[in-house]
């Protein structure tokens, strides 16, 4: 697993600040002194006041071994490299949760994420995608999807597991639409990696739940139409535990974030429904436009809480929801904003009066 990778799957255990770019990164230990400020500065800003985190360990890299799978639905374009009768190790299950009720179609929410209506799905093992304009239609996947090739599309299918496009550019123009990425339920289990991540795709219309973070980005991401819900946690955040965000960055650059439902809950290992952190690169044109956010101790970390900042970050017409308080996070809002740089904030409101949030503060 590439550094950045490993740092999302382990963000905020403050063992490691990572520094370069924002798709090529180097890493070396902070000092002690460096490491206990910043986490007073991360403790400050949720909603536990335990010791230091213990040392945890980066999760290894997905060993991913594609089982036989079914000609795609759809072959108009080039199929799968391999794709003889399917044999899934196990039958794919849905763990049983309740999903919220839909809403009036004003956000994203069962209605119009996910498998459209009707679509018939053919099982499937995990796959790995390395020819260019492969399409993937109607399956029902057991397992990761991995991507290593330019103008693969996944459409209209469930994966019971992760997608992953790399760190590294492996994967440019990925586009997933009307998939739904199902997680184990087991937040220890999942090691706090992202369902999708990290580079090069487009999700739309997709709905993430039962993963411990939603979306992890470092480049060339637009996510849009699509609905996180149900993230999984587990132990104490402040003593080895859990992290999580709907949608984590730790740097990136062209990410676009728009008229999404970001629901993260309201345990207290959620960071925010949105967490932009430049502690491994800067931000550089980001757009954040017409979210729903719920659930964090902020809802949104607005491009700071690390030493790169941002620019040409904009984050505009955005409702902070009521659903776990009034207002929107535990502690407010938004926190971690740079003013100037090209950035902006405008017509972000709070749900549960109307009233417009005013520009944060840097934190």
């Amino acid at each position: 697993m590439t550094a950045i990778a490993s740092a999302i799957a382990v963000a905020l255990t403050l063992t490691t600040v990572s520094v370069a770019s924002a798709h090529s990164f180097s890493q070396h230990r902070t000092t002690a002194s460096a490491a206990s400020k910043q986490w007073n500065d991360w403790k400050k800003h949720h909603r536990y006041t335990a010791g230091k985190p213990g040392t945890a360990t980066p999760a290894p890299t997905p060993t991913v071994t594609p089982t036989p799978t079914p000609t795609p639905t759809k072959t108009s374009t080039p199929a799968p490299t391999k794709s003889p009768t399917p044999t899934p190790s196990s039958t794919p299950t849905t763990p049983p949760t309740t999903v919220p009720n839909a809403g009036s179609g004003a956000w994203p929410d069962a209605s119009n994420t996910g498998v459209p209506a009707g679509v018939t799905l053919t099982p499937s093992g995990g796959l790995t995608i390395t020819k260019a304009g492969t399409v993937i239609s109607g399956l029902d996947i057991n397992g990761d999807v991995v991507v290593r090739a330019a103008n693969v599309t996944i459409e209209n299918s469930k994966v019971h597991g992760r997608i992953d496009t790399s760190d590294s550019g492996a994967a440019p123009n990925t586009m997933i639409k009307r998939v739904e990425i199902i997680g184990p339920y087991n937040g220890a289990k999942d090691s706090g990696s992202p369902a999708v991540g990290y580079t090069g795709f487009t999700c739309d219309g997709c709905v993430v739940h039962g993963w411990g973070k939603g979306f992890g980005l470092v480049k060339d991401v637009t996510i849009k139409n699509s609905w996180v819900y149900d993230i999984v946690v587990y132990g104490d955040p402040a003593n080895g535990g859990s992290h999580n965000e709907a949608i984590l960055s730790l740097g990136g650059t062209n990410l676009t974030v728009t008229n999404n439902r970001l629901d993260a809950g309201d345990a207290p290992n959620v960071s925010a429904s949105l967490a932009l952190y430049s502690q491994m690169a800067a931000f550089n044109n980001v757009l954040v436009q017409g979210n729903l956010f719920d659930g964090g101790g902020y809802c949104v970390y607005a491009g700071l809480g690390g030493s790169y900042g941002a620019s040409n970050t904009r984050f505009v017409d955005n409702t902070f929801g009521d659903k776990y308080d009034k207002k929107c996070g535990g502690y407010g809002p938004a926190i971690a904003y740079s003013t100037g740089n090209g950035n902006q904030w405008t017509g972000n409101v709070l749900e549960s009066s109307g009233a417009t949030v005013a520009t944060p503060g840097r934190g």
